[in-house]
């Protein structure tokens, strides 16, 4: 029996390998027409990008540019009281009363289509938007 050995990939000393800056553990609760159920996910900020991975998968399954994420919003219950019903099923109505989730609307690299999702970071809402948000501002000034 006859193996085929592979060669190794030899690193370039001048390539440097990206590394994510920040994961967040969240819930993503619902919004893109791919997944509409909720799931337990990781979010990645990158550099350049934020990463929606599902547990599960070791690949992103959402890939969101910070020059082309619209807004970074919260909402809690008094917001979306009538319109999480609507908009999300019953996913809506087991939202958590006065518990604040955060809206990232934006365009998926993924799929290639505007969505808005809604996530819930788990206490860390304040860390999470002020990250996200920090990134999104600076990807549009450069």
């Amino acid at each position: 029996m006859f193996h085929i050995r592979k060669q190794k990939k030899e690193k370039n000393p001048d390539e440097v390998e990206e590394k994510p800056v920040i994961y967040y553990g969240v819930k993503y609760v619902g919004g893109h027409i791919l997944y509409p159920e909720w799931f337990d996910a990781n979010i990645v900020l990158w550099n350049h990008q934020l990463e929606v991975k599902d547990d599960y998968q070791k690949d992103a399954i959402m890939v969101f540019c910070y020059e082309k994420i619209k807004s970074v919003t919260n909402m809690d219950e008094a917001k979306i009281s009538a319109a999480r019903v609507i908009a999300f099923g019953v996913i809506g109505a087991l939202w958590k009363k006065n518990h604040l989730y955060t809206v990232l609307e934006g365009y998926d690299e993924m799929e290639g289509m505007d969505v808005a999702i809604v996530l819930d970071f788990h206490g860390k809402i304040t860390d999470a938007q002020r990250d996200i948000y920090a990134r999104m501002m600076a990807a549009r000034k450069s």
